[in-house]
């Protein structure tokens, strides 16, 4: 009980002891060793992966401010919306909200246990992904996860492409010449990872037949992609479609 309560008296923590032990007998007896397992696995996912590709080793993160540790939570949120969990496959917002929560568990935890060695030590932050007094996810985070939630949502749902796709499109494309069919296949990988989900997101309906017949959004823009979104660039940044084309290039697109 020293350890658990090492701000209480002696006298104190034996007049607390009977309470103390229903309370750890109530905790043993609820114990989940799978659950248990699968949270510690979590937590250790967000130091051993994350936090090692972004070559960050200080787990108290004493040097951080509240907001910077909101944007690194959020971007934990990205990571694992990426598809970099523990088995390496995509998994719901559900799931993803309760990684953020057992990494953030043991920040806290690390955190405590540093306070109580070194009580002269003032910290800034208690929770990294929340305010203080706050029991929902800072908005940065929150935003992320609401963002994934809705692509999950979305009907008729298609993935044809991932952002590690274009990560590995674009090393290709650091070799190759500026209008090969490497830049080309970029071009088109970029605009169809924001138009590629479903129709209604970058076409309008069939029945459209005139500009003031298209759906718009509250600011009257349109509310999928049109013509007079995208532009094509050939050779110098000159359209083909303005001058006589030569054939020695070809189209690259542009957004």
């Amino acid at each position: 009980m020293a350890l658990r309560f090492p701000s209480f008296s002696a006298k104190q923590r034996a007049l607390m002891s009977p309470y103390h032990g229903t309370v750890e007998a109530i905790r043993g007896h609820a114990y989940n060793a799978g659950a248990a397992r699968t949270a510690s696995n979590r937590a250790r996912h967000f130091h051993v992966d994350f936090l090692a590709r972004l070559g960050i080793h200080d787990y108290l993160f004493l040097y951080q401010t509240l907001l910077e540790m909101f944007g690194l939570m959020a971007m934990f949120v990205v990571h694992l919306g990426m598809g970099h969990s523990l088995l390496c496959k995509s998994i719901k917002s559900g799931t993803i909200r309760r990684y953020v929560a057992e990494a953030a568990s043991i920040i806290v935890e690390r955190r405590q246990i540093h306070q109580m060695k070194f009580p002269q030590v003032q910290l800034a932050w208690f929770h990294p992904c929340k305010h203080h007094g706050d029991n929902r996810n800072a908005p940065p985070i929150q935003l992320c996860i609401d963002e994934i939630k809705r692509w999950e949502n979305l009907p008729n749902r298609r993935e044809p492409l991932t952002v590690d796709m274009i990560y590995h499109q674009y090393g290709k494309c650091i070799s190759a010449t500026p209008h090969s069919v490497d830049h080309v296949l970029y071009d088109f990988e970029v605009i169809g990872i924001y138009s590629g989900v479903r129709l209604g997101e970058w076409a309008q309906t069939d029945n459209v037949r005139r500009l003031d017949q298209i759906r718009l959004n509250i600011d009257g823009t349109p509310a999928a992609f049109i013509i007079s979104d995208l532009t094509f660039f050939g050779e110098k940044k000159v359209s083909p479609f303005t001058r006589r084309c030569t054939g020695e290039s070809r189209p690259c697109l542009q957004c």
